[in-house]
């Protein structure tokens, strides 16, 4: 005979505690992870969201969550995803041997920013400012896998590749096209 997953458990407590968590629940910005297969799309910037962590050792890092929705016709017309710039302020460059590069996290956040800018932005504080002050924008992205290498062989990463930004005119242009 099979248990009941409620044996010797108050319903009502147990509704009772769930309820507790209800205001936390409704707070919480629900996210699968979900982005959209490889291809190219067209997407509006709706939110931006950003936070910060201090680990055990008092590091501070930084977050920065960036929400799109797709305003490209077809199957994931009006999907929204994330992409994620996590930073660490006092290590913001890798070297590999061949000299050193910006983080990823650091390079994805000045070409969001100056994607939306319309122009070259080599400071990260202006980029939060333009992505920040960007919300309701339109811009085109595409969307990549890449493959991992060395140790992350076997590893896939889905990149976001920010193009450019769209006027109102030519997402205005598009919608006519679609109609």
């Amino acid at each position: 005979m099979a248990k009941k997953a409620t044996k010797g458990v108050d319903k009502a407590a147990f509704k009772s505690a769930m309820a507790a968590t209800n205001q936390a629940c409704s707070a919480m910005e629900y996210n699968n992870n979900w982005v959209p297969p490889e291809g190219n799309y067209d997407v509006q910037l709706v939110d931006v969201t950003i936070g910060e962590k201090v680990d055990d050792k008092g590091v501070k890092n930084f977050w920065l969550r960036p929400k799109f929705e797709i305003i490209t016709e077809g199957e994931h017309l009006g999907r929204a995803f994330t992409d994620f710039f996590y930073i660490n302020p006092a290590a913001p460059t890798v070297d590999y041997g061949k000299g050193p590069f910006l983080v990823q996290s650091l390079r994805s956040l000045l070409f969001l920013g100056t994607c939306l800018a319309g122009r070259e932005l080599q400071a990260a504080d202006e980029a939060f400012e333009i992505i920040s002050g960007s919300i309701g924008e339109f811009l085109s992205l595409k969307r990549i896998d890449k493959p991992g290498k060395g140790k992350n062989a076997g590893k896939v990463y889905e990149n976001i590749q920010y193009q450019n930004k769209l006027e109102s005119s030519e997402v205005a242009e598009e919608e006519v096209a679609a109609s």
